[in-house]
């Protein structure tokens, strides 16, 4: 190997070791601000329900407007597998492995679909975006259901909650 050829690795392989610093000095601020969030709920109280459960992929949870900033709390930033069911009081998800997640009605600011979520992208507007206040921090949770047909039904509903939370505070 000659000196040129020795030089240009090396210098690459600085280039990859202060990459990786750089990341792992991001997870840790990421963990430390995160850590200082209490745990959310993991169940609500009892009340019928509205739709589900809806089995889907639990995609993560994120700082509300910014679709790549995880919450690295509690599990809520790994992807996992889930079933959904919306209640008067509010959206049960159940996650596999992680603990369940529960979002009370009265939490919830807004719903909507959306084509990037949690760090992923996709072509059309197949993700439900669940934005929600927790320890005075806005979050926006998104799920994507298995079939189609159950993104309009679980829209609908948690929409419902909102319009009935909006309705109880202004009477």
């Amino acid at each position: 190997m000659d000196l040129r050829t020795g030089i240009a690795v090396a210098l690459l392989g600085m280039l990859l070791v202060a990459s990786y610093l750089m990341m792992w000095r991001g997870w840790r601020r990421r963990a430390s601000r995160d850590a200082r969030l209490p745990a959310p709920p993991e169940t609500l109280p009892a009340a019928p329900s509205r739709v589900g459960p809806i089995t889907g992929t639990y995609l993560g949870t994120t700082v509300a407007g910014d679709w790549l900033e995880h919450v690295g709390t509690q599990g809520l930033d790994r992807r996992s597998a889930a079933t959904v069911t919306v209640t008067d009081a509010g959206v049960e998800i159940g996650r596999s492995p992680e603990p369940p997640l529960a979002i009370p009605a009265g939490a919830i600011h807004a719903i909507r679909l959306d084509r990037a979520a949690a760090g992923r992208a996709v072509r059309r507007p197949e993700y439900l975006i669940i934005t929600w206040a927790h320890a005075n921090r806005s979050l926006d949770t998104a799920l994507r259901p298995h079939h189609r047909d159950d993104l309009g039904r679980l829209l609908d509903a948690v929409e419902a909650l909102v319009e009935r939370e909006v309705t109880s505070w202004t009477e």
